[in-house]
């Protein structure tokens, strides 16, 4: 986005000198825009890749193993609670590695308030996850 809008100006400012210069009569100027120009885009484009996803597709995980994971991570926020947590999940429930990142900021969501609206039985917050599968709906 911001390439485009750049270019565009860029290309409106070149558009704009080099019709008030002949090539003929200035063409170390007229050369140097068109360096200029070339040498603008090709950093852009640069550093437009440093804004860009990518690398290796992420793998299928396992729905009990990221629970697992952003409990570990979720739980060290909260030291002073005496927590624990059983998760019950179809075994090899596995789902497509494009989602992780949105299912681990779910499963952070989820647990935070677990945390924050429990109160504690006997000075204990005890947690069940159960991940059953209907109809490949989880």
């Amino acid at each position: 986005m911001l390439e485009v809008i750049l270019s565009k100006t860029f290309n409106m400012l070149r558009s704009n000198l080099l019709s008030q210069i002949s090539q003929e009569s200035f063409p170390e100027i007229y050369s140097a825009i068109n360096t200029a120009y070339n040498t603008i885009d090709q950093r852009l484009y640069r550093i437009e890749g440093w804004f860009k996803i990518s690398g290796p597709e992420l793998e299928d995980f396992d729905i009990e193993t990221l629970l697992d994971l952003v409990w570990e991570n979720t739980s060290k926020c909260y030291p002073k609670d005496n927590a624990n947590l059983q998760i019950q999940c179809v075994k090899g429930l596995k789902i497509k590695g494009d989602y992780l990142i949105h299912f681990t900021d779910l499963f952070r969501i989820f647990l935070d308030n677990m945390f924050k609206y429990t109160q504690p039985v006997k000075s204990e917050k005890n947690f069940n996850i159960i991940c059953k599968l209907d109809d490949k709906i989880i």
